[in-house]
């Protein structure tokens, strides 16, 4: 199909798989275990289970592990675990339909602006070459170098040709609030290049702002705070529930 064009659908099913991982911190655990088809069943003995009641109306990122005892924080650090490798996969999948994007971009403003290239020119030296032409203001060209590192380097490479088959060599990069900060450094170097190609002034501000809010329902800014680590909260979930039976029995000797 001649019209289809395929930055238009890579650019917006990557900030689709980020509002996913948005969704994870949230909306109540029950539902965002839910949409990620997760299988999450609690059983415990307490005379009054209130585990899915909790579930059905505690967020990640309201979560107040002084306010949770000891026997639903084992439960819970479970599920938060089962989501960690959910958000993982869904700051994957933003950085390789992201970097399509990018990929597509860059590849159609050489097609018709006939840049000159060095022989077999990488992805770097491609969009490198681009901004300097252009005169690309500094905090573009800063920006193109975060994406750079964080983006293409951290994330899409390890994960487009792994080493092996397991584990992460950079985990942080891999969250929802980091890859949230650093694909809004990619869209401003994109939005550049559209300003370039139509000849028209960019509000950078206002384009994130509509590609985000008004579009996929993602705040344009956080307060990267406010989303907790997973991996960290889940493993003091899981302290939690073993320091009270360390306890007890100490006290009982």
């Amino acid at each position: 199909m001649e019209n289809f064009d395929i930055a238009h659908y890579t650019g917006h099913k990557a900030i689709d798989e980020l509002y996913k991982a948005f969704r994870i911190y949230i909306v109540p655990i029950e539902m965002a275990l839910l949409e990620h088809n997760i299988q999450s069943q609690s059983m415990d003995f307490k005379e009054k289970s209130d585990i899915n009641t909790l579930v059905r109306t505690l967020s990640i990122i309201n979560i107040n592990i002084d306010d949770i005892d000891h026997i639903n924080s084992f439960h819970i650090a479970s599920k938060l675990t089962s989501l960690r490798k959910k958000e993982i996969e869904c700051c994957i999948n933003t950085a390789i339909f992201f970097q399509a994007m990018m990929e597509a971009d860059i590849n159609n403003l050489i097609s018709i602006t006939n840049l000159k290239l060095p022989k077999n020119p990488s992805f770097y030296q491609k969009w490198h070459t681009f901004l300097t032409k252009n005169k690309a203001p500094k905090h573009i060209l800063d920006s193109f170098k975060i994406y750079f590192d964080e983006i293409y380097k951290g994330i899409r490479n390890p994960s487009i040709h792994p080493k092996d088959r397991r584990g992460l060599s950079n985990p942080e990069l891999f969250r929802f609030p980091k890859v949230h900060e650093n694909i809004r450094h990619g869209w401003d170097v994109f939005a550049f290049s559209i300003s370039i190609e139509h000849n028209t002034i960019i509000d950078y501000n206002d384009n994130w702002k509509i590609m985000c809010q008004e579009i996929h329902n993602i705040p344009q800014n956080i307060i990267k705070d406010e989303f907790p680590n997973l991996e960290k909260l889940s493993g003091n979930m899981y302290k939690k529930h073993l320091d009270f039976f360390n306890n007890k029995e100490h006290n009982k000797s």
